[in-house]
């Protein structure tokens, strides 16, 4: 499961959100940053864990380990 997670920065470069997380306060937008974040880190837990209960896992263990795996 971490080849997979690990694959989603390959090919990443920085840009302009890279810009906005640096100097979010500045530009007024910190708390619009923290929401998507969060918006984001909550998808990716939710596939994560269904892949891992299609793999076997509990639900339970399924949503810690996704848990753990989106919040790195």
């Amino acid at each position: 499961m971490s080849e997979v997670l690990l694959a989603i920065g390959d090919g990443l470069a920085p840009d302009a959100l890279a810009l906005a997380i640096v100097n979010a306060d500045a530009m007024g937008i910190a708390a619009e940053l923290d929401r998507d974040r969060a918006i984001r880190q909550f998808r990716l837990q939710r596939e994560t864990a269904a892949r891992l209960i299609r793999d076997g896992a509990s639900p339970l263990t399924a949503q810690v380990r996704a848990g753990a795996l989106a919040a790195a």
